[in-house]
């Protein structure tokens, strides 16, 4: 299984826990790579053994210099606006590893991805589709006014995780091409970053599709939509399918400390544990000091209760008039560095 990720030279250690979260969770006989392009470092790093079938590989920008519209994003971005440089690398690394690597197929996780569960699903839909999108399921309910309008202006897609197979060349030649174009938050033009051009894939380009699988990506943006629970051995199922991966971005994270989605807590633990043994400090945050939405929020979803769209809709409506509204409704509003899991929260 091949995987890429794209981080600054300060984030090696998320890299190096996304891999070791994908080696725990495949069998010794499934040989998997990370490819992991570090954007602003010339040095070049060896390969990282993480298991016996698991290893990361580092690029550095000279490594894919040759790849689609890289000079115009690098002349245009990489001295003035390094955020969206690094964004619209992702289709151009891409497609260099395709080219280069000849995988049959690849998927691209943001580094502040965790696996707990089997990472080949995300790969089954490969047999009928060349190019998977992880879409953000926020609410659809115009009552939940915040997070149900992001999707039309942040994008129904979430850049932190795609899959492609080898013949996705021409998708991602374009998605560099507009990249090019404008990676940028404005909003009135109809743009955010990289991440809301993924909102044309499915009906411009054939042999397309989105991850089914409810456990895949699972975040802030999408806890009051798939409902989370807690077994009593410690699994974790998302509408009842395993739990997948976590997008730890920083609105995730709080939401989880904050006690407001507390079943994902012991994927957040174990994920604090392994980067830990990667150098990496994740602190513990704080609730806010005003206890209102203690009063009005119920559990996001329990083991045992299932709260319907309605009964969220009508909690939320009051939920996100509140100060813990403006946190959960920065989940795509503050996306500004894409390795940060304090910042960035829906688009790589």
């Amino acid at each position: 299984m091949q995987f890429a990720t794209i981080i600054t030279e300060s984030h090696v250690g998320y890299a190096l826990a996304l891999a070791e979260s994908i080696s725990c969770q495949v069998s010794d006989a499934d040989k998997v790579q990370l490819h992991c392009l570090v954007v602003d470092s010339d040095e070049q790093q060896e390969a990282c053994q993480i298991s016996a079938n698991t290893i990361v590989r580092f690029y550095r920008l000279a490594d894919v210099r040759g790849g689609v519209y890289f000079d115009v994003i690098f002349q245009k971005y990489h001295g003035t606006d390094f955020d969206a440089f690094r964004w619209s690398m992702k289709p151009v690394f891409v497609a260099c590893l395709l080219k280069d690597c000849s995988p049959d197929s690849l998927a691209f996780v943001d580094p502040d991805q965790f696996f707990v569960g089997d990472p080949t699903v995300l790969f089954e839909q490969l047999d009928r589709s060349r190019f998977l999108l992880s879409p953000h399921d926020r609410p659809i309910d115009p009552s939940v006014e915040g997070m149900f309008t992001d999707n039309f202006t942040d994008g129904i897609f979430n850049g932190g995780l795609f899959v492609c197979r080898a013949d996705a060349e021409d998708i991602l030649e374009w998605w560099a091409s507009v990249c090019a174009h404008r990676c940028e938050v404005r909003r009135e033009l109809g743009c955010f970053v990289d991440q809301k051009y993924l909102d044309a894939v499915l009906t411009n380009f054939h042999s397309t599709d989105w991850i089914r699988h409810r456990g895949a990506n699972v975040a802030s943006w999408n806890m009051h939509t798939r409902r989370r629970q807690l077994l009593d051995h410690g699994a974790i199922r998302i509408d009842d399918q395993p739990l997948i991966c976590v997008h730890f971005s920083g609105s995730t994270i709080r939401m989880i400390d904050y006690g407001i989605d507390p079943n994902l807590a012991p994927a957040l633990k174990l994920y604090r544990e392994v980067l830990a043994k990667h150098g990496i400090n994740l602190p513990f945050n704080e609730k806010p000091k005003s206890r209102k939405h203690e009063r009005i929020l119920p559990p996001v979803q329990s083991s045992t209760r299932s709260w319907g769209i309605r009964s969220v809709a009508r909690y939320l409506k009051r939920w996100l008039r509140g100060p813990i509204g403006n946190l959960a409704r920065t989940t795509d509003r503050q996306a500004r560095d894409a390795n940060s899991p304090d910042d960035q929260d829906s688009s790589s």
